[in-house]
């Protein structure tokens, strides 16, 4: 059964001062109670050694959230389980507040009895105690780690909600103009459809242009099968040189004139 702590201890220090020195988590061996050494093997990941209800545990350590001036939380993935988070609360210009809140799983009837007479809580209330004297006394930081490390379910959210919103962004792009094979699409329909206008209006123009030839053949006076109508041959005569009407017209005259002699 886990075991819940919580602690609180205020410091004359600025905040900034408490946080950067709580970073130096190599340095803890010396203030926190029964820490016998922390190696730190990334920006995120602790080794532990310690000993607890007098035996020795190892384990290690994955920062999962860590906010500067704010808050660093923790938890074992392997070895002695334990949880944690220690957040940092500014009072003043000179002094802030560190609460320290601690989960832990006892191993064994031995550490459930040390758990149960408050050995754990006497632990944490020590390391509390024996910080402000460390960092009081220097009254600056060894060292200090502003680097940030986001809590993973609020990033997966974060990615999440990017993911949306790019998938909105390029379903409103489609939305607002076609695609390119669609664009072709209608491209290639808008040329077809061209053609056959193209190919209507040419046959409409031929229509037109044998029914005008059919109408100046009719008025022309020339039948579908190409023969002389009455009305061309009229036309041919009026057509014939004056000279050539005049005679036809002085022969007249004299058959009448020896018509009349024979009268």
């Amino acid at each position: 059964m886990a075991s819940n702590i919580v602690e609180t201890i205020d410091i004359a220090v600025p905040v900034r001062t408490a946080y950067n020195q709580w970073t130096q988590f190599e340095e803890f061996p010396q203030f926190m109670q029964g820490v016998e050494s922390v190696r730190q093997l990334d920006d995120a990941t602790l080794h532990w050694c310690a000993e607890i209800g007098g035996r020795r545990k190892e384990w290690t350590a994955r920062i999962t959230e860590q906010i500067p001036d704010k808050r660093i939380a923790w938890t074992s993935i392997d070895g002695a389980h334990n949880a944690g988070v220690v957040t940092f609360h500014r009072l003043s210009d000179d002094t802030c507040r560190i609460t320290l809140q601690l989960d832990y799983e006892p191993e064994g009837a031995l550490e459930t009895v040390g758990d149960a007479i408050g050995l754990v809580s006497w632990n944490t209330q020590e390391s509390l105690e024996r910080f402000k004297q460390f960092i009081e006394e220097r009254g600056q930081e060894t060292g200090g780690y502003r680097g940030e490390i986001a809590n993973a379910d609020d990033a997966a959210g974060q990615g999440a909600q990017a993911s949306q919103s790019a998938s909105f962004a390029r379903m409103q792009a489609q939305a607002a103009s076609p695609t390119s094979s669609t664009f072709s699409r209608q491209i290639g329909s808008t040329d077809t459809t061209m053609t056959e206008q193209q190919e209507l209006a040419t046959s409409q123009q031929g229509g037109t242009s044998s029914s005008r030839q059919q109408q100046q053949g009719q008025q022309g006076g020339r039948t579908p099968g190409g023969a002389d109508s009455p009305a061309e041959e009229i036309m041919s005569h009026q057509n014939e040189p004056a000279s050539a009407q005049r005679g036809s017209t002085t022969q007249a005259g004299k058959t009448t004139s020896r018509d009349r002699q024979r009268q």
